[in-house]
C-alpha cells in the first residue's frame, strides 16, 4: 500500500529523531533535501503529527476581480486593442498598484 504524504512525512520525522538514518539518507530516501527535512521537525514538535498535514495553496484566488468590471476591462480592450494596462487601468477608473 502506498503512503500518504503525511505518512511519508511521520515515518521521515520519526527516523530522524529516533536516530535510525542520518539526515543524507532520509532526504535522499524520500526525494527531499534537508531543508524540508527540518521544516518538517519543525512542524512536527509545533503541532505534533497534525502539523504535517499542511493545506495547499493551490486553488485559492488571490486576486479576483468582479465579473462586471471584468467584461468592462474586456470590452475596453476588443474596441480599443492597442491599449496596454495603464491605459485601461486609466480608462476604467481604477487605482493604480
Amino acid at each position: 500500500m502506498a503512503q500518504t504524504g503525511a505518512d511519508m512525512k511521520l515515518v521521515a520525522v520519526t527516523s530522524y529523531l529516533e536516530g535510525t538514518k542520518t539526515v543524507k539518507e532520509i532526504c535522499f530516501l524520500y526525494g527531499v533535501t534537508d531543508r524540508t527535512l527540518r521544516r518538517w521537525c519543525a512542524d512536527f514538535e509545533a503541532y505534533v503529527a497534525e502539523g504535517l498535514r499542511r493545506e495547499k495553496h493551490a486553488g485559492r484566488v488571490h486576486n479576483q476581480i468582479p465579473q462586471s468590471l471584468e467584461e468592462r476591462i474586456l470590452r475596453l480592450k476588443q474596441r480599443n486593442i492597442a491599449w496596454g494596462a495603464g491605459r485601461i487601468t486609466f480608462q476604467a477608473g481604477l487605482p493604480c498598484h
